[in-house]
């Protein structure tokens, strides 16, 4: 699993992800922990976690109206998919059913763990990142990898001799700075909630505001958070919808929100570069990626506008071409603009294979 729902043995050893309804059992506000029972979605899985004795942990604080007696939805992208209890109960199942297969978790935060202190410290009282661990991680970091070692194959340089820029921009999109290989910074955080404005994400925003629209709109902590990931971003400015490709519809019919949502997603972008071109001091390649990255001409256009400061030169005639791999910058910029089609599962494959290789 790449880190998002669970897993469930099929013929031949494949893990899937897969979706579960777990009626809750037991509530320990004490230990923070939330037991269930096997959840009856996949018969052959489920009946081997009641042999074994086996139940899933959650928690609380990411479920706050959870009662004993009721029912919690499992799977996909929820907050529960990433809590360490979930983890653990999916590997123990797993090797329950497959006690001979070897497992490999590979996750998006390994590559940005090459991020000095001054990048990953958040400015609040330290004892905090002491006692919590709270600090910037950073997530797509497979993808971010993956685009950088193919961009120096393309160009035919080491990869330890470049620096990039990458955009890894999609319904979810970030920001890394690549030096040598290695990231060195990148825009989201503690959670995928910081940096860029996304689909239905905010990205970076004043925190008061939280405290504000606690106040002044007498809202709940978990209203505001439901608020600043499902909808704001694209979605919330646009009025339109999250998906990038509605609103460019909409601006070419001339909608003044799409526009405007539009130009706040681009301009963040470039002052992503600008910042990032400054702590890499050199900046060999800009590279774009995933499904706006790809397939955006205009989102790419805004967002270089501008960036000729920094040598980079975008031509038009490229970027508004059809593209799978290609350098869309003009044949004068001094830095490589770039678009590369992310793969995040040949990367996990290639992990997996050299761990178990080992």
């Amino acid at each position: 699993s790449s880190g998002y729902g669970g897993v469930i043995p099929v013929k031949g050893g494949v893990i899937v992800d897969f979706y579960r309804m777990c009626a809750i059992k037991k509530i320990d506000a004490a230990q923070n922990t939330i037991t269930v029972e096997p959840g009856i979605v996949w018969e052959k899985l489920d009946k081997e976690l009641m042999k074994q004795g086996l139940t899933l942990r959650l928690y609380p604080s990411s479920y706050p109206s959870a009662t004993v007696g009721g029912w919690l939805a499992q799977g996909g992208a929820g907050i529960g998919s990433y809590e360490a209890g979930w983890f653990r109960d999916n590997v123990l199942s797993a090797r329950a059913v497959m006690p001979d297969v070897p497992m490999v978790g590979v996750f998006d935060t390994a590559f940005h763990q090459t991020m000095p202190d001054r990048a990953y410290i958040y400015p609040i009282p330290y004892r905090l990142y002491e006692d919590f661990q709270i600090r910037r991680y950073g997530f797509h970091g497979t993808s971010h990898r993956y685009v950088t070692l193919r961009a120096a194959q393309i160009l035919e340089r080491a990869p330890e001799d470049l620096n990039f820029i990458s955009c890894h921009l999609g319904n979810g999109a970030s920001v890394a700075a690549v030096q040598g290989g290695r990231s060195i910074d990148t825009s989201m955080g503690l959670t995928p909630l910081e940096g860029l404005m996304m689909g239905t994400r905010s990205g970076d925003i004043d925190p008061a505001i939280v405290g504000y629209l606690s106040r002044r709109m007498d809202m709940e902590l978990p209203d505001v958070e439901t608020m600043l990931n499902k909808e704001s971003g694209m979605l919330g400015i646009s009025g339109i919808s999250s998906d990038l490709r509605d609103v460019e519809r909409e601006y070419a019919k001339g909608n003044d929100r799409a526009r405007l949502a539009l130009e706040v997603y681009a301009y963040q972008i470039r002052k992503y570069i600008g910042a990032y071109a400054v702590a890499l001091g050199r900046v060999d390649g800009i590279i774009f990626t995933a499904g706006v990255g790809e397939h955006a001409s205009l989102v790419r256009e805004w967002a270089c506008d501008g960036l000729e400061a920094i040598g980079a030169v975008l031509d038009p005639f490229k970027n508004a071409t059809r593209h799978d791999e290609a350098i869309i910058s003009k044949m004068s910029s001094r830095v490589h603009i770039m678009i590369v089609p992310t793969n995040e599962e040949l990367m996990i494959a290639r992990d997996t294979r050299d761990l178990v290789l080992a």
